[in-house]
């Protein structure tokens, strides 16, 4: 991550006040499932929830076999079966990742999922269920972070979050590890995770009252750039029916040139021959393998990806599953923050430095300092437009175009959220910055954060948004296509994207509606069309 940004993203401040860390239960006598309804019968054995306020709980499931000694960087193994009842009434570890101050947290054993459903349920219901991909640019986060409690409360459906591996030891590539591999690639194992996960669902569910027909996958940030590397892995097709990309993109990065970091830092950690570069790498404490200066994401070449996502959409050769597709306004305000408050005349400056491909005197024709409150905001209506950040892996325009390519091959409908009064609460910041609708700040509109509060308290209309999006999201899952129903309030109905008309649901307080201008206003013809964005496509492996 260049130095110069600092994410303000929702799972690193969540992680610090989680419960993701809790120890895994011990497993007590078996009773017949059916003296309680709280117990289900997995494949690998019985379960036993948790219920509290209107949903049941089933927690710290595990999906896979620990990912551990000769499983670290292989492909997930099915979970061993237990006798006995697993107490699922905690989350698991949390896949390890840098902590404060940047010291490890979590366990490399971490490869489990929760279950939460609407309390009293008939098992003989077949509910649509949503698999959740949490965020954290692919090194952090947890699927503990977030409780769909209103998700599942109010639109009668079963959610699932997952954790899967992250940084090196989820999505390293080297030489090494290729040759190893069935499928000649390496480097997507925290990918492999999420679709052996997307399995235990496709098997499991049912037991819970879940409909594994009826499976919408959806992620947010590196979650959101998860669900569409699925939609392009080919082990993955059948095992959901829609899906739904928050924030992100179809980025990924080529075999080739996440070999070559994998080796530098191979290198770095003392294992640079190649001969025995696996073994010396898998003999590695797992804490050194945290925190390691590179990027890490999809790598598209191998059997297991063989098609960048970016291209598999441009083709047609994704998984033809109605897509939801979406971002925030203000993508970049926070991971811009130490530019603030930038002295207008730095203003160019500022610009040369983020967008070195470019002009700094065409953007500021396009964004003058004069047209906003202060340069800062200027400066950042720029990057959260661009797709500049990371391989074009965010921005407002890297959405239109995720929609525009999707829409010609498959359903899809777009939105903006926009909330110029949302406030993160805790700051992470030491001065008060305009953040607006940052990068995640959707996300408390959609889940609750296990009790803690990170906004400032919603006013009526936040509250009407937050209940509107709820309504839309559940739609979709249901049906497979959002609808605002009882409470569209007059609103249009929320019509699919496609040219011409390129229609766009805008999601604001007070002010729902359908827009047509977001190309215009977020000067997407020459974003779409800069070096920028070519060196970001050529450097994803699908240019």
């Amino acid at each position: 991550m260049p130095s110069r940004y600092v994410p303000i993203i929702a799972g690193s401040l969540l992680l610090a006040c989680s419960d993701a860390d809790s120890p895994r239960v011990a497993a007590s006598p078996l009773e017949p499932a059916s003296q309680d309804p709280l117990r289900v019968q997995t494949l690998a054995g019985t379960v036993r929830g948790v219920a509290a306020d209107a949903v049941e709980r089933f927690l710290g499931i595990p999906y896979a076999a620990p990912p551990v000694g000769a499983l670290r960087w292989a492909p997930p193994q099915p979970p061993a079966p237990w006798s006995g009842e697993l107490v699922a009434s905690a989350a698991g570890p949390i896949c390890l990742q840098p902590g404060p101050l940047g010291v490890p947290i979590g366990s490399e054993d971490c490869l489990s999922l929760n279950v939460y459903r609407p309390a009293g349920l008939d098992p003989a219901e077949r509910l649509p269920v949503m698999l959740w991909i949490h965020g954290g640019s692919f090194v952090s986060g947890a699927g503990s972070i977030y409780d769909p409690r209103r998700l599942v409360e109010e639109n009668h459906i079963i959610v699932v979050t997952i954790n899967y591996r992250l940084g090196a030891l989820g999505f390293l590539a080297a030489p090494a590890l290729t040759s190893e591999s069935a499928d000649a690639g390496s480097g997507d194992y925290g990918l492999m995770d999420q679709t052996l996960s997307l399995r235990w669902v496709h098997d499991n569910i049912a037991a819970f009252g879940g409909d594994p027909g009826q499976v919408t996958l959806q992620g947010q940030s590196a979650g959101g750039a998860s669900v569409c590397a699925q939609l392009a892995v080919p082990a993955a097709g059948g095992l959901f029916a829609r899906a739904i990309v928050q924030s992100a993109s179809c980025a990924s990065v080529a075999l080739a040139p996440a070999e070559a970091q994998g080796t530098a830092l191979a290198g770095a950690l003392g294992c640079s021959d190649a001969v025995s570069a696996a073994v010396c790498l898998r003999a590695l404490p797992a804490e050194q393998l945290v925190g390691l200066s590179a990027i890490f994401g999809p790598v598209a070449g191998g059997g297991y990806l063989p098609l960048a996502p970016y291209a598999a959409l441009v083709t047609g050769q994704q998984h033809p599953v109605p897509l939801l597709v979406g971002g925030v306004s203000d993508e970049m305000r926070g991971f811009a923050a130490l530019e603030y408050p930038l002295d207008p005349a730095r203003y160019l400056e500022a610009l040369a430095a983020h967008f070195p491909l470019e002009s700094p005197e065409v953007i500021a024709a396009l964004y003058p300092p004069e047209s906003y409150a202060e340069p800062y905001l200027a400066l950042t209506a720029a990057l959260s437009d661009s797709g500049a950040y990371l391989l074009g892996s965010l921005g407002g325009c890297v959405t239109e175009t995720l929609a525009a390519t999707a829409s010609m091959s498959t359903p899809t409908w777009a939105y903006e959220f926009d909330d110029p009064g949302f406030v993160w609460s805790p700051s992470a910041l030491p001065v008060p910055v305009p953040i607006g609708a940052s990068h995640s700040s959707e996300l408390p509109f959609l889940f609750d954060t296990l009790g803690v509060t990170l906004n400032e308290p919603f006013n009526p209309a936040q509250d009407a948004l937050a209940e509107q999006m709820l309504q839309a999201w559940g739609a979709f899952i249901r049906d497979g296509e959002p609808s605002l129903g009882d409470m569209n309030l007059g609103v249009p109905a929320w019509p699919a994207y496609g040219a011409p008309e390129r229609r766009m649901l805008h999601l604001e307080p007070a002010q729902v509606g359908v827009v047509t201008d977001f190309r215009q206003r977020h000067h997407c013809d020459f974003w779409q069309t800069s070096a920028t964005a070519a060196a970001a496509l050529a450097a994803s492996g699908a240019g």
